[in-house]
């Protein structure tokens, strides 16, 4: 691994960020920051598939028409 330089050390000791109420807070360890903002990507992660359904559902609708107009 070391021949393509993929390995290496990341220090964990100063790790601040936002929190979600938008406040800097100084995370202790990588699983709090995961443990923070768990909740919120898996609400964009919802938001992302029912915009990429309804796309896909007006697409399948027009296509549709298209094979009726066809026929």
């Amino acid at each position: 691994m070391n021949l393509f330089k993929l390995v290496s050390s990341i220090s964990v000791k100063n790790m601040v960020g936002f929190t979600s109420t938008k406040r800097l807070f100084c995370y202790p360890s990588p699983i709090q920051i995961l443990n923070e903002f768990y909740g919120i990507r898996l609400e964009y992660y919802q938001k992302r598939k029912d915009y990429l359904m309804s796309k896909l559902e007006r697409d399948m609708a027009v296509l549709t028409n298209k094979e009726r107009f066809i026929l």
